[in-house]
């Protein structure tokens, strides 16, 4: 694989791409992250957007669909605003997003609201596919909004018997594991032949599952370092309200992608080395035993050895 961005010049026929944003309660940010949209250098005849608005409360529902309108009237092909009575969270909001996307468009870019697209990212990413027919998801070069030059997010890879994560921050195309779901391009055809996101992890690891199923599928999973975003958030601080879904959607994970021998030896590793780890970590955090979070801990591990899926209150 080379180490170059594909140098198409003006020989691409570029495809119809939705791109698809779920938002809550980030009115703001969200129009930033449409701002770095509108100046995308991709032929705006070209691009549907859609916003899933997750029963937000704040101003969002009232100026998010005023603010498309302006982009459509700016020469994009087709916008739309949708809504979520009650909140679903990130997975199923993919999911949703997936499944509204136009019969037309050949590709899917999921965007957070939190990010920002230079403007050659998706001609970057959508190159890629057009020279690589058996990349089915590419990711670009997630580096942190308040220090762009340091690499938030590269290639990501997941232990075969271990399910252990690790990353590399490639100077050139790599083929990989999963890309984060932050920004990520898809084929279509991925969503269609894997069912797109699952939505039973709620939030967490939601990305790494879908990865798993392409590349099952027989689809290439790609970073691609020449396309570049920006994240707003500093996702190297673990949010603690997220520790159950972190550590129970990671068993989740193995249950659905593992084989038979190699989900015994994972689980068994997560039971026996992760568990005293989490807990290790719970105290160094607090400086002290938070029996609350310890509890959920434990909680956590129960339930990603039972494969339980959905939020907390209503696992499934």
């Amino acid at each position: 694989m080379g180490n170059n961005s594909p140098d198409m010049g003006k020989t691409v026929n570029y495809p119809p791409v939705s791109i698809v944003i779920g938002t809550r309660n980030r009115c703001n940010i969200l129009k930033h992250c449409l701002d770095s949209i509108a100046a995308l250098n991709y032929p705006g005849n070209l691009l549907e957007l859609i916003v899933l608005d997750d029963a937000s409360n704040d101003s969002t529902p009232h100026q998010a669909p005023y603010y498309l309108n302006h982009l459509q009237e700016g020469g994009f092909k087709r916008v739309r605003f949708l809504r979520n009575e009650h909140s679903v969270n990130i997975a199923r909001g993919r999911y949703i997003l997936g499944k509204k996307v136009s019969s037309d468009s050949e590709m899917v870019l999921f965007v957070d609201d939190d990010v920002y697209l230079e403007p050659a990212c998706l001609k970057n990413l959508v190159e890629y596919m057009v020279r690589y027919p058996h990349a089915g998801i590419v990711g670009p070069r997630i580096v942190y909004a308040n220090n762009p030059k340091e690499t938030a997010h590269g290639a990501h890879f997941v232990g075969g018997w271990t399910a252990r994560y690790w990353s590399k921050d490639a100077s050139g195309a790599t083929a990989c594991d999963w890309v984060y779901s932050t920004c990520m391009l898809a084929r279509k055809e991925v969503l269609d032949e894997t069912g797109g996101f699952y939505p039973g992890y709620y939030t967490a690891h939601e990305e790494v599952d879908f990865c798993l199923r392409a590349k099952k599928a027989g689809f290439q999973v790609v970073y691609q370092p020449s396309a570049v975003i920006q994240h707003e958030e500093d996702v190297r601080q673990i949010k603690r309200e997220r520790l159950y879904y972190l550590y129970r959607n990671k068993l989740l994970l193995i249950h659905r992608n593992f084989s038979l021998p190699r989900k015994i030896v994972a689980l068994s590793l997560a039971l026996f080395f992760g568990l005293p780890k989490y807990l290790l970590e719970s105290i160094k955090f607090h400086k002290g035993f938070a029996f609350s979070e310890l509890t959920l801990i434990f909680l956590s591990i129960w339930h990603g050895i039972l494969a339980k899926s959905g939020p907390r209150k209503n696992v499934s």
